[in-house]
């Protein structure tokens, strides 16, 4: 019995003990952490938020994730991807530099770095770096040869791109280190390596056409022509054939860039054909004809966007200049002669010279300089005086879609010697939708050019400062209906104390494809009559008559107008002491005819214009010559 009882104790204080260290087990076990639990829903939110494509919203996410645990690869690499795929490139190098020096050589990162880096516009010694990192990755030695090229370290430049066009040679690589060539003002550098290159590889038509580009862009075009004669020989599609009529466009022969289009579209139409024989009809006046080539580009290729090329069309077409200031800073060099002379004895001539040239951030610059003398022989008051005009220019413009804009400043100085010097300045702005145009301008400057009289010169003898005038005005322009309209409205506020308003307005109605009658108004006033020079309390004036033009972008324009009509004032016209009319206002016979000569090529473009006008008793003459080489 002792023995039975022993073995039923012993196992009770088994079980009771095993008991006891199950329950010790239970309460020991480690409760799970809410911190980790938050995190695994964070990471789980941002993964969802990164496949969604909500960039911003998952780069939020992982950041709070990488602040907690910055050790976390996981984490980082999609912080990294949501900044990379969100386009803020600069940020995830940065993360993935971190990710790097944990994980050497890893293929996510690689390739992560890869796209960043290839979007990025690195400084030299990022690039350098990079280089380093991987000298085999000639992606990354050819972000080394831009950046040493924008940092303007020509030759450690080039040396780079031909690295990289001797392991990966590309046609487009060709192009680009012409073009870094040319950006140094060494064009003819570029055409001799593009030259060496073609010579290695002759049946490559790839490296004719970079070569035939940068022949264009030096204005060789001869030998341009034999390049894309070559190239046509080699491959005749409609791609040469294409490429071989915009080298003719350039230099002008329109009608064999017309054959090589239409041989092209014969084979095989194409948008970029259409389009450019648009063109050609377009600069050659035949508006219909360009119009139809544009519609037959967005029916080959119905999501080709075309709006650009109508709207262009539209304001070659039917765009109203005649009341917008001149442009300043055009790309060009320029040359232009005035002078105009009266009846009543006073004559004005201006030689003006001007340079352009290009600014960073797409603006373009342009330098002035004009000679100016006014000469004045009605008694009493007879003598001449010289001066001269220097302006510095600016000028900005784009294109998006149908809307054209330009902003154009200037300053500059007038000087006399039988005067004071006197500060120039002014600001243009100009919007275009389609044909329909919106400018406003501000300037101030001496007043004689728009008085035309010595006493606005030297107003208080020699020496003195001359008048100035202070213009505000704007113009608005375009087709409405068959008819094209402007009107113009500009006050100036001249430093004697007298305000000179004048509303101009415009009309024209095709009566043929070149007839029109045109109609012609003005309305002037001054607030005080002076005595220094001609100052009608008002002055109307309203012509009505034909214009005969033949208009072209490319080639030979004629413009021959006679506008009769009638004017009104209470003061004899352009008189400057006039004695008041006694009579009350009455219309007095007028008379404007005049005509343009034009020629525009490619490189250059001249112009000679004449005009005359009589009011009464009173008649004027004027004459222009312009010259300008394109750049």
């Amino acid at each position: 019995m002792n023995i039975r009882y022993c073995f039923a104790i012993l196992a009770l204080a088994l079980v009771a003990t095993d008991l006891s260290a199950q329950a010790g087990r239970r309460r020991t076990a480690p409760r799970p952490d809410p911190a980790a639990r938050g995190a695994a829903v964070r990471a789980e939110l941002a993964a969802v938020l990164l496949e969604a494509g909500k960039y911003t919203e998952a780069a939020r996410e992982y950041r709070r994730l990488v602040q907690a645990n910055g050790r976390n690869f996981a984490y980082r690499l999609g912080l990294a991807r949501a900044l990379a795929w969100g386009e803020r490139y600069r940020d995830a190098e940065k993360e993935l530099r971190v990710l790097a020096s944990q994980r050497p050589d890893d293929p996510d990162v690689e390739k992560l770095k890869e796209l960043v880096r290839n979007s990025l516009a690195p400084t030299s010694t990022e690039a350098r770096f990079w280089v380093l990192e991987r000298p085999d990755y000639h992606p990354y030695r050819l972000s080394f040869a831009r950046a040493l090229l924008r940092e303007r370290q020509t030759r450690p430049s080039l040396d780079q791109y031909e690295i990289v066009m001797a392991v990966a040679p590309s046609a487009a690589l060709l192009r680009e280190i012409g073009e870094a060539y040319a950006s140094t003002g060494d064009l003819p550098g570029g055409i001799a390596y593009a030259q060496g290159t073609v010579l290695r590889a002759p049946a490559d038509t790839g490296y004719r056409r970079a070569l035939e580009d940068l022949l264009v862009s030096d204005r060789k075009y001869a030998e341009a022509v034999a390049q894309s004669d070559t190239i046509v020989m080699l491959a005749r599609t409609p791609g040469t054939l294409t490429a071989r009529a915009r080298t003719h466009a350039a230099r002008g022969d329109l009608g064999a860039a017309e054959r090589d289009l239409r041989e092209s579209i014969a084979i095989a139409p194409t948008a970029e054909a259409f389009v450019l024989l648009g063109d050609t009809y377009r600069w050659r006046g035949a508006f219909g004809r360009a119009r139809e080539a544009y519609e037959n580009a967005g029916k080959v290729k119905p999501d080709t966007s075309l709006t650009a090329a109508f709207a262009q069309l539209a304001r070659d077409e039917r765009a109203v200049l005649a009341l917008e200031p001149e442009p300043v800073a055009s790309q060009d060099w320029q040359t232009a002669a005035e002078i105009t002379s009266d009846n009543a004895g006073v004559q004005y001539s201006t030689l003006a010279f001007r340079r352009s040239f290009d600014l960073a951030g797409g603006f373009v610059g342009g330098a002035k300089v004009e000679g100016r003398q006014l000469r004045e022989s009605n008694a009493p008051v007879t003598g001449t005086i010289s001066g001269y005009a220097a302006d510095l220019e600016v000028a900005r413009e784009g294109t998006r879609g149908a809307v054209y804009g330009r902003a154009e400043m200037s300053a500059g100085l007038a000087i006399h010697p039988q005067a004071q010097a006197v500060a120039t300045g002014s600001m243009v702005l100009t919007a275009r939708y389609y044909a329909w145009s919106v400018s406003y301008d501000m300037s101030t400057r001496p007043a004689y050019p728009l008085l035309r009289t010595l006493a606005s010169v030297v107003p208080l003898g020699v020496g003195t400062t001359p008048l100035r005038v202070m213009t505000r005005g704007g113009s608005l322009g375009g087709p409405l209906g068959r008819a094209d309209i402007a009107l113009g409205l500009r006050r100036g506020a001249i430093t004697d104390g007298n305000r000179r308003t004048e509303f101009q307005g415009y009309g024209r109605l095709p009566l043929t494809s070149t007839l029109s009658a045109v109609y012609w108004g003005s309305a002037l006033a001054f607030a005080e009559p002076s005595a220094q020079y001609w100052s009608p309390r008002n002055y109307l004036a309203n012509s009505l008559g034909l214009e005969l033009a033949t208009r072209q972008l490319r080639g030979w324009s004629v413009i021959v107008r006679a506008l009769p009509g009638v004017a009104s004032t209470d003061e004899t016209p352009f008189s400057v002491s006039a004695t008041p009319d006694t009579t009350s206002r009455r219309p007095r016979f007028q008379m404007n005819a005049g005509g343009e000569l034009g020629y525009r090529h490619p490189r250059w473009e001249s112009a000679i214009a004449f005009g005359w006008g009589k009011v009464a008793t009173y008649t004027r003459t004027e004459a222009s010559l312009r010259i300008t080489l394109n750049r």
